[in-house]
């Protein structure tokens, strides 16, 4: 692991660009409980919620898929550079 590596690894979050407003972790810590709450006084409901949020994201993820790889069809992957 290389010095630049490190240092990055070693920064806190306080440092970061974008840091997040008193009032959206507020909201987050409120969305966390609820769901937290949610899971204990409905397992099954808030279980199949969930189900069905995961099976009508499958097609809309491959229906992004499938732009995203009509997009990147004309690149050559031999000469792709990666762009840091």
């Amino acid at each position: 692991m290389d010095n630049d590596t490190r240092i990055r690894l070693q920064q806190s979050g306080k440092k970061w660009a974008c840091q997040v407003p008193k009032w959206m972790m507020i909201a987050l810590f409120l969305a966390v409980a609820g769901l937290v709450a949610a899971v204990v006084v409905y397992p099954s409901e808030f279980l199949v919620v969930l189900t069905v949020l995961y099976l009508a994201s499958i097609p809309i993820s491959w229906i992004s898929f499938r732009h995203d790889e009509k997009i990147h069809d004309g690149i050559d992957v031999e000469t792709a550079q990666v762009v840091e």
